[in-house]
Protein backbone atom coordinates (compact mmCIF):
# COMPACT_ATOMS: atom_id res chain seq x y z
CA UNK A 1 0.00 0.00 0.00
CA UNK A 2 2.79 2.18 0.75
CA UNK A 3 4.24 1.28 -2.73
CA UNK A 4 6.56 -1.33 -1.40
CA UNK A 5 8.04 -4.19 -3.07
CA UNK A 6 6.44 -7.66 -2.03
CA UNK A 7 8.32 -9.08 0.81
CA UNK A 8 10.71 -5.65 1.04
CA UNK A 9 10.79 -3.01 3.88
CA UNK A 10 13.02 -0.62 1.98
CA UNK A 11 12.57 -1.01 -1.96
CA UNK A 12 9.66 0.88 -3.68
CA UNK A 13 7.47 -0.16 -6.70
CA UNK A 14 5.63 2.33 -9.33
CA UNK A 15 4.53 2.82 -13.00
CA UNK A 16 4.54 -0.29 -15.10
CA UNK A 17 6.47 -2.61 -11.97
CA UNK A 18 3.85 -2.13 -9.72
CA UNK A 19 0.89 -3.64 -9.14
CA UNK A 20 -1.47 -1.45 -6.55
CA UNK A 21 -4.83 -1.87 -6.11
CA UNK A 22 -7.09 0.84 -4.51
CA UNK A 23 -7.45 -1.46 -1.61
CA UNK A 24 -4.46 -3.49 -1.21
CA UNK A 25 -3.54 -3.24 2.51
CA UNK A 26 -1.24 -6.70 2.93
CA UNK A 27 1.74 -6.41 4.50
CA UNK A 28 4.78 -7.18 2.70
CA UNK A 29 7.06 -6.38 5.14
CA UNK A 30 6.84 -9.27 8.16
CA UNK A 31 7.82 -11.84 5.34
CA UNK A 32 9.05 -12.57 1.99
CA UNK A 33 8.65 -14.56 -0.59
CA UNK A 34 9.62 -18.01 -0.28
CA UNK A 35 9.57 -17.58 3.87
CA UNK A 36 7.59 -19.87 5.69
CA UNK A 37 3.51 -19.02 5.82
CA UNK A 38 4.38 -16.17 3.11
CA UNK A 39 2.01 -17.34 0.51
CA UNK A 40 -0.54 -18.75 3.22
CA UNK A 41 -1.00 -15.19 4.23
CA UNK A 42 -1.04 -13.63 1.06
CA UNK A 43 -3.58 -16.25 -0.01
CA UNK A 44 -5.59 -15.50 3.39
CA UNK A 45 -5.53 -11.66 2.86
CA UNK A 46 -6.84 -12.07 -0.52
CA UNK A 47 -9.90 -14.53 0.30
CA UNK A 48 -12.57 -12.56 0.97
CA UNK A 49 -13.59 -10.35 -0.16
CA UNK A 50 -12.18 -10.55 -3.37
CA UNK A 51 -9.60 -7.74 -4.12
CA UNK A 52 -10.19 -4.72 -6.45
CA UNK A 53 -8.63 -4.85 -9.67
CA UNK A 54 -4.94 -3.31 -10.16
CA UNK A 55 -4.93 0.56 -11.00
CA UNK A 56 -3.98 1.01 -14.82
CA UNK A 57 -0.95 0.81 -15.86
CA UNK A 58 -1.07 4.35 -17.44
CA UNK A 59 1.28 7.95 -16.52
CA UNK A 60 -1.71 9.35 -14.70
CA UNK A 61 -1.09 6.52 -12.07
CA UNK A 62 2.56 6.45 -12.48
CA UNK A 63 2.66 10.25 -12.11
CA UNK A 64 1.08 10.24 -8.58
CA UNK A 65 2.84 7.34 -7.58
CA UNK A 66 6.23 8.91 -8.30
CA UNK A 67 5.49 11.46 -5.73
CA UNK A 68 4.44 8.45 -2.99
CA UNK A 69 7.22 6.46 -3.70
CA UNK A 70 9.80 9.71 -3.57
CA UNK A 71 8.50 10.81 -0.33
CA UNK A 72 8.89 7.20 0.94
CA UNK A 73 12.36 6.67 -0.01
CA UNK A 74 12.85 10.05 1.86
CA UNK A 75 11.00 9.11 4.93
CA UNK A 76 12.23 5.27 4.94
CA UNK A 77 16.40 6.69 5.24
CA UNK A 78 15.30 9.10 7.98
CA UNK A 79 13.29 6.39 9.84
CA UNK A 80 10.11 8.44 9.46
CA UNK A 81 6.71 6.76 8.80
CA UNK A 82 6.44 5.97 5.19
CA UNK A 83 2.65 7.51 3.62
CA UNK A 84 0.34 5.15 2.30
CA UNK A 85 -0.74 5.27 -1.44
CA UNK A 86 -3.93 6.98 -2.19
CA UNK A 87 -4.79 7.49 -6.59
CA UNK A 88 -7.17 10.25 -7.31
CA UNK A 89 -8.40 9.66 -11.09
CA UNK A 90 -8.47 12.66 -12.85
CA UNK A 91 -10.22 11.87 -16.06
CA UNK A 92 -8.53 10.12 -19.11
CA UNK A 93 -7.32 11.87 -21.97
CA UNK A 94 -6.79 10.72 -26.13
CA UNK A 95 -6.38 11.62 -28.98
CA UNK A 96 -8.53 10.59 -32.19
CA UNK A 97 -6.61 12.62 -35.15
CA UNK A 98 -4.12 15.78 -35.75
CA UNK A 99 -5.87 18.36 -33.99
CA UNK A 100 -9.03 16.15 -32.59
CA UNK A 101 -9.19 14.89 -29.07
CA UNK A 102 -11.44 13.69 -26.04
CA UNK A 103 -10.72 14.35 -22.71
CA UNK A 104 -13.13 12.38 -19.94
CA UNK A 105 -13.77 14.63 -16.90
CA UNK A 106 -14.01 13.03 -13.57
CA UNK A 107 -17.47 14.59 -12.70
CA UNK A 108 -20.13 12.95 -14.02
CA UNK A 109 -20.17 12.00 -17.96
CA UNK A 110 -18.52 15.18 -19.06
CA UNK A 111 -16.75 14.85 -21.95
CA UNK A 112 -14.94 17.43 -24.51
CA UNK A 113 -13.64 16.08 -27.73
CA UNK A 114 -13.29 17.80 -31.29
CA UNK A 115 -10.82 20.99 -31.07
CA UNK A 116 -11.69 21.66 -27.95
CA UNK A 117 -10.96 18.40 -26.66
CA UNK A 118 -6.87 18.85 -28.16
CA UNK A 119 -6.74 22.03 -27.15
CA UNK A 120 -7.49 20.85 -23.56
CA UNK A 121 -5.01 18.02 -24.00
CA UNK A 122 -2.93 19.75 -24.63
CA UNK A 123 -3.31 22.60 -21.80
CA UNK A 124 -3.25 19.80 -19.55
CA UNK A 125 0.57 18.62 -20.82
CA UNK A 126 1.95 21.57 -20.81
CA UNK A 127 0.68 21.67 -17.44
CA UNK A 128 2.41 18.61 -16.00
CA UNK A 129 5.96 19.78 -17.64
CA UNK A 130 8.16 19.81 -15.20
CA UNK A 131 9.82 23.47 -15.74
CA UNK A 132 8.76 26.79 -17.66
CA UNK A 133 11.91 25.46 -20.18
CA UNK A 134 10.12 22.40 -20.97
CA UNK A 135 7.01 24.11 -21.71
CA UNK A 136 7.97 26.51 -23.88
CA UNK A 137 9.96 23.48 -25.54
CA UNK A 138 7.28 21.83 -26.20
CA UNK A 139 5.08 24.77 -27.55
CA UNK A 140 7.20 25.65 -29.98
CA UNK A 141 7.60 21.96 -31.10
CA UNK A 142 3.74 22.06 -31.39
CA UNK A 143 3.63 25.66 -33.27
CA UNK A 144 6.92 24.40 -35.52
CA UNK A 145 4.85 21.53 -36.66
CA UNK A 146 2.13 23.40 -37.44
CA UNK A 147 3.76 26.02 -39.32
CA UNK A 148 5.25 23.70 -41.48
CA UNK A 149 1.93 22.19 -42.23
CA UNK A 150 0.44 25.20 -43.24
CA UNK A 151 3.72 25.65 -45.32
CA UNK A 152 3.74 22.47 -47.50
CA UNK A 153 -0.56 22.31 -47.59
CA UNK A 154 -1.64 25.43 -46.93
CA UNK A 155 -3.56 26.96 -44.24
CA UNK A 156 -6.64 25.89 -45.81
CA UNK A 157 -5.68 21.84 -46.42
CA UNK A 158 -4.24 22.36 -42.71
CA UNK A 159 -7.30 23.45 -41.00
CA UNK A 160 -9.46 20.90 -42.73
CA UNK A 161 -7.21 17.68 -41.83
CA UNK A 162 -7.56 18.95 -38.03
CA UNK A 163 -11.36 19.12 -38.64
CA UNK A 164 -12.20 22.60 -38.73
CA UNK A 165 -14.17 23.38 -41.42
CA UNK A 166 -12.93 26.58 -43.63
CA UNK A 167 -15.58 29.07 -45.43
CA UNK A 168 -14.99 28.95 -49.25
CA UNK A 169 -14.12 31.99 -49.50
CA UNK A 170 -10.73 31.70 -47.43
CA UNK A 171 -10.19 29.01 -49.43
CA UNK A 172 -10.15 30.94 -52.74
CA UNK A 173 -8.64 34.10 -50.79
CA UNK A 174 -5.40 31.52 -50.28
CA UNK A 175 -5.86 30.26 -53.85
CA UNK A 176 -5.25 34.55 -54.87
CA UNK A 177 -2.65 34.58 -52.76
CA UNK A 178 0.96 33.95 -54.37
CA UNK A 179 3.31 31.02 -52.64
CA UNK A 180 4.90 31.80 -49.62
CA UNK A 181 8.62 32.14 -50.32
CA UNK A 182 11.14 29.21 -49.50
CA UNK A 183 12.31 29.56 -45.88
CA UNK A 184 15.70 27.87 -44.31
CA UNK A 185 14.87 24.38 -42.86
CA UNK A 186 11.95 23.71 -44.40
Amino acid sequence: NALRAAGYENVFALGDVASVSGEDTFDTTKTRPGDAGYESGVASHYASPPPMPPLPSTAQVAFQQADYAAWNVWSTVGNRPVLPFKYQHIGDMMTTGIADAAVALPVGDATVDGVAGAALRRAAYLYRMPTDAHRLKLATEWLKVGAEQVYEKGASKTLEDWGIEVPEVFKQLEKALPPPPRLPGM
